[in-house]
């Protein structure tokens, strides 16, 4: 389950990224999926 959380959060990402706002670089990007994945991670598996 956990990973297809994570999968489904960076598919999503990423067709948004190439979608609305390819000037974002993919540094930003990953940056965005970490703190958006990461907070739901952290919550569910109490890190």
């Amino acid at each position: 389950m956990v990973a297809e959380y994570a999968t489904g959060g960076f598919m999503s990402i990423m067709l948004w990224w190439l979608g609305h706002n390819p000037d974002l670089s993919p540094q930003e990007v990953d940056a965005i999926f970490r703190r958006l994945v990461m907070k739901g991670l952290a919550s569910e598996l109490r890190l």
